[in-house]
């Protein structure tokens, strides 16, 4: 992974924010874009050290069981933070094996996410993470998970309560 990172620019010094996003019915799902990419382009502005991977999922195994709606809201989210994120934001537009896909959240600073398999990686690697719960196998996980008390590094929150001031808070805290 370390060197597929350096391909696209990354090196080992570099702090990187991991983002993943999917796309939900109804208007929660443009707030919680609205918020997300706001906060970020605030939080780039004030932090030029600072880059953005985006981590699609939902690529199949399988050439006829591709899907393309991650890799879609993450080249939206670079074309709303162009202004202010010059070469700073990347998409991984291709697939890599689970394995490889781990290597991206033990190399992230912090990851702000949406799916559940983001959630599991990022909390085996104990990367900060900030999940926004779409579904409730992801909040069902969190509780697990807490229960044992090996406690999720971060936040997991519904997506109705995702703002501006709970990004940026959780951007202070993890990233610096």
């Amino acid at each position: 992974m370390e060197n597929i990172l350096r391909s696209l620019g990354f090196s080992k010094e570099d702090v990187v924010i991991g983002l993943n996003l999917r796309f939900f019915m109804g208007r929660v799902f443009a707030r919680v874009l609205y918020s997300v990419v706001k906060t970020l382009a605030k939080y780039l502005e004030a932090n030029k050290h600072v880059k953005l991977l985006y981590i699609p999922f939902g690529c199949g195994s399988f050439p006829d069981m591709f899907f393309d709606d991650d890799l879609r809201i993450g080249y939206l989210i670079g074309r709303f933070l162009h202004d202010v994120s010059g070469n700073r934001y990347y998409v991984l537009s291709q697939e890599f094996k689970p394995s490889t896909i781990l290597g991206v959240f033990k190399l992230v600073k912090a990851v702000i996410c949406v799916r559940y398999h983001a959630l599991v990686l990022a909390h085996m690697c104990g990367t900060p993470v900030l999940n926004i719960a779409y579904d409730i196998k992801v909040l069902e996980f969190a509780e697990l998970v807490n229960g044992l008390g090996r406690r999720i590094v971060g936040r997991v929150v519904k997506p109705e309560s995702v703002s501006v001031d709970l990004v940026l808070s959780f951007l202070r805290r993890y990233v610096g």
